[in-house]
């Protein structure tokens, strides 16, 4: 599994990671928010 946290601003990709198939999107999700900077709007998506 591929999880992407995007900045649709600036088109850049911020953070990434590779997980196995059967990963849980929530601890990817949370992995990308412990990266990302405060004051900062972010979208959860989940695409199949």
């Amino acid at each position: 599994m591929a999880s992407v946290m995007y900045d649709v601003l600036n088109c850049v990709a911020l953070d990434s990671v590779l997980s196995h198939a059967r990963a849980y999107e929530v601890d990817l999700a949370v992995e990308h928010v412990k990266h990302s900077v405060q004051h900062v709007l972010s979208l959860l998506t989940k695409q199949l």
